[in-house]
């Protein structure tokens, strides 16, 4: 019978996993596993392992120049890896629990908070831009929509004409486009599904539908209705929305910031929770909630100002 090979465990794992898992994920995983694993695993034989060995590929994770949030990923990864290996019998169970007790955690050193743009920044920010050619038009719609719909980076980038409702206000939220690693090398894939697999509708500004159709009548020109309206690669979207913020002198926020903008804005005048889970597409109402007071901390010494000014 032919020796099972780390290498065929991790094919064969990852096909068990390809049929449950978005294209996207299933690439994350894999790059981690043949990158991260496999890679210092292959030559050894799994249930001949010993504790000083798993200490030391820990040891190596951790001398990696990468953000303890990403070290972390890898781990929990692998870990996984690690259960299905002894749920299909393919390791021991005691090198399992070895792996458990020496690969941990590693701890955050900085604590990710996600940042959002006033009102008074968003409008320092687009008085700033001066609008010379075609260009520079696309770049302010695009801004505007991220601003102005907290569509996520992949909805915006498989955004069409096709998807703007003009007579309603709205768009159609049915699809993303990504960028995913295959044998090394990134490839554009459109997948038919958001990132919580529900469809959605989002209300956006009729001032918004104007700017839209402006940039449409000056697009369609060249290009048909289901084209893209936003044609950048991921790279780029945050390179434009850092040249903007420098131009007007503020401070650099990720683009994914400006969907928690968007949501800040949303809840300071006064909109639903329900409301605003379905415009963000969020899993729940909590998710919603929490963003908005995790953003809004200075809300509490607001609050005790007005106490202490109370008579």
């Amino acid at each position: 019978m032919e020796q099972i090979t780390t290498r065929m465990m991790v094919e064969e794992y990852l096909n068990s996993r390809r049929v449950n898992l978005k294209a996207y994920s299933f690439s994350i995983i894999s790059n981690i596993l043949n990158k991260h694993f496999l890679n210092y695993f292959e030559k050894l034989n799994l249930n001949g392992l010993k504790p000083k060995d798993i200490n030391d590929y820990y040891l190596s994770l951790a001398s990696l120049q990468l953000k303890p949030k990403t070290k972390n990923n890898i781990i929990s990864t692998i870990m996984v890896f690690i259960n299905w290996l002894d749920i299909m019998e393919y390791l021991c169970p005691s090198i399992k629990r070895k792996f458990k007790q020496i690969i941990k955690a590693f701890p955050l050193t900085e604590s990710p908070k996600s940042d959002y743009l006033s009102l008074e920044e968003i409008k320092i920010l687009f008085s700033s831009m001066n609008i010379k050619s075609f260009e520079d038009r696309r770049e302010k719609l695009m801004i505007q929509v991220l601003l102005f719909s907290g569509l996520r980076k992949s909805e915006l980038r498989a955004l069409t004409f096709n998807d703007i409702d003009i007579k309603n206000s709205c768009i159609y939220v049915n699809k993303q486009l990504q960028s995913i690693s295959i044998n090394g090398k990134l490839n554009e894939v459109l997948v038919e599904y958001t990132k919580t697999n529900k469809n959605r509708v989002i209300n956006i500004p009729k001032w918004m539908i104007e700017e839209i159709e402006k940039y449409r009548k000056k697009y369609i020109k060249e290009k048909n209705y289901n084209d893209v309206i936003f044609p950048y690669k991921y790279v780029r979207i945050n390179r434009i929305l850092n040249k903007h913020l420098t131009n007007a002198g503020l401070r650099h926020v990720k683009i994914h910031d400006l969907r928690h903008s968007y949501c800040t804005m949303l809840y300071d005048n006064g909109a639903n929770s329900k409301f605003v889970q379905r415009q963000l597409g969020h899993a729940s109402e909590k998710t919603s909630r929490d963003i908005y007071e995790h953003l809004t901390s200075k809300m509490m010494e607001n609050g005790i100002d007005i106490i202490n000014n109370l008579i």
